[in-house]
């Protein structure tokens, strides 16, 4: 648990929404100081004492606040649990504008420090200003879908 976190989401005044703000604090609570923290659905849910499509929806409205960026992690067996960034520092986009959801593909067996690195790496490309080719399976909003922004 990290008290840097966890102090920042108790400082979010104008999260007034109960699900998503106990869906954030469950995240804190099991945050480093970085703000990555990987609950399973199931653990994510009891701590937030949430239903599982309530949790889900709320993580969406967060990922749309800019609150938290979701990274979905694909290995060749199928889904691993998420890597989930508290984006520390950041006030809610109440107009719910921001797409923060990232899909990784990772090798079987990858430490979650290995993920966190490929994490790192997408979070340099998103800062340049330009289209940039991803490899691995990361799409960056500026090289998503049609319609993604």
């Amino acid at each position: 648990m990290s008290v840097k976190v966890s102090s920042w989401v108790w400082g979010l005044e104008t999260l007034t929404d109960n699900a998503p703000l106990l869906v954030l604090l469950a995240l804190a609570d099991a945050a480093n100081d970085e703000g990555y923290c990987w609950h399973n659905q199931k653990t994510l849910c009891k701590k937030s004492r949430q239903s599982t499509s309530t949790a889900r929806r709320a993580l969406r409205k967060l990922e749309a606040m800019g609150l938290v960026t979701t990274f979905r992690r694909m290995t060749s067996k199928g889904l691993a649990s998420n890597l989930y960034l508290l984006n520390v520092g950041a006030e809610p986009d109440h107009t719910l504008q921001s797409d923060q959801s990232v899909t990784l593909n990772v090798p079987d067996g990858a430490t979650i420090d290995e993920v966190i690195a490929e994490v790192e790496r997408y979070r340099l490309f998103r800062m340049i200003p330009r289209p940039v080719k991803m490899t691995g399976g990361v799409r960056s909003p500026m090289t998503g879908p049609p319609g993604h922004r």
